[in-house]
C-alpha cells in the first residue's frame, strides 16, 4: 500500500486513459428509438469526423466533459489563496484514430506527458445552453474525438513506462 504523505515536495500523479475511438460516436446511453439508433451505428462509416461539441449524446462528448469535470475537481482542491499548488502532475492520454495515442493536455508530448498542476494551461471555456436553458461556461481541457481503431494496450504500456520514469 502507497503511504507516502502527498504535498508540494511530494507530488502525486494522476493519468487518464481516454477512450477515443470510432465507438465513442454511439450514444451515452441507450436510446429507445431505433431510427436514432440506426443513424448513430452509420455514422460510425466516417472515421474521420469529429465529434461536435455540442453534441451531448455521444459517448465521447460525456467522457470529455467527466475528464473537465474531474482535472477542475483537482485543480480547485489544490487552490490556496488564488495559488495552484503543484499537488499533482497530471498526464491524460488519448487512444483511438489509426492505432494511435496521443497526449492530450497543451504543453505536453508523448514523451513529457507530465504537468504540475500549477503549470498546467489555461483551458478554453466551452459554453452549453443547459435543460433548464441557463448558459453554463465549463473549463474544457479535452475536446471530445472519436474514430479509428481502439489501441488501449498501446495506451496502457504507454501509462505504465510514464509512470515509472516518473517514479524514478
Amino acid at each position: 500500500m502507497y503511504t507516502k504523505k502527498i504535498d508540494r515536495n511530494h507530488p502525486g500523479a494522476i493519468v487518464l486513459l481516454l477512450d477515443q475511438s470510432s465507438s465513442m460516436k454511439m450514444p451515452w446511453d441507450n436510446l429507445n428509438d431505433e431510427d436514432e439508433r440506426l443513424q448513430m451505428l452509420l455514422s460510425l462509416v466516417d472515421d474521420s469526423e469529429l465529434i461536435a461539441p455540442n453534441d451531448p449524446r455521444t459517448r465521447s462528448n460525456r467522457l470529455a466533459e467527466l475528464a473537465n469535470d474531474f482535472i477542475r475537481e483537482v485543480v480547485l482542491s489544490s487552490t490556496f489563496n488564488d495559488e495552484v499548488r503543484p499537488y499533482f502532475h497530471i498526464a491524460v492520454f488519448g487512444y483511438g484514430g489509426d492505432d494511435e495515442v496521443e497526449s492530450l493536455l497543451d504543453g505536453t508530448s508523448i514523451s513529457e506527458p507530465f504537468v504540475a498542476l500549477d503549470k498546467i494551461q489555461a483551458p478554453e471555456i466551452h459554453e452549453q445552453v443547459d435543460e433548464s436553458g441557463r448558459l453554463r461556461r465549463k473549463p474544457q481541457w479535452i475536446k471530445p474525438k472519436a474514430w479509428g481503431s481502439t489501441p488501449m494496450f498501446g495506451a496502457l504500456e504507454l501509462a505504465r513506462d510514464a509512470l515509472s520514469d516518473w517514479v524514478d
